[in-house]
């Protein structure tokens, strides 16, 4: 498992276009992400602090209720494969890192947009670009 110790399950969602309920489920090391960023922003303004959470919560659900939303990240590693991100709302500098298993949205990481997210993830699939 990607994240280390055993994830937090959450409630189910409400049923999604196919009749399927899903459920996620926030990792430890998404869930230390989470506690960081809003306590760094809360550090500038305690109500800024507050909207990241609440818009981080709203991001999840709407993951939850449309996973396929999020862009695919084309980690090589089998174990990273179906990893998409969604920024979010409100805070698009920060991004939500989640893959899909069964019923499950697993929500692996929080991180900043900027982050060489290669350096946690490990390296992507796709290849740069050569200049012209």
């Amino acid at each position: 498992m990607v994240g280390g110790s055993t994830p937090r399950a959450c409630a189910p969602s409400e049923e999604t276009e196919n009749r399927v309920t899903l459920r996620y489920v926030v990792f430890p090391s998404a869930r230390e992400d989470i506690d960081h960023y809003a306590e760094f922003i809360a550090g500038g303004s305690y109500d800024a602090g507050l909207r990241f959470l609440k818009h981080t919560e709203a991001t999840i659900a709407s993951l939850v209720r449309y996973p396929g939303k999020g862009r695919p990240r084309g980690f090589p590693q089998r174990a990273l494969s179906g990893v998409r991100s969604h920024p979010i709302k409100g805070f698009p500098n920060h991004l939500i890192f989640y893959r899909v298993e069964g019923d499950v949205v697993l929500i692996l990481r929080v991180l900043g947009a900027a982050m060489d997210h290669s350096r946690i993830f490990g390296p992507t699939a796709r290849k740069p670009r050569k200049r012209k």
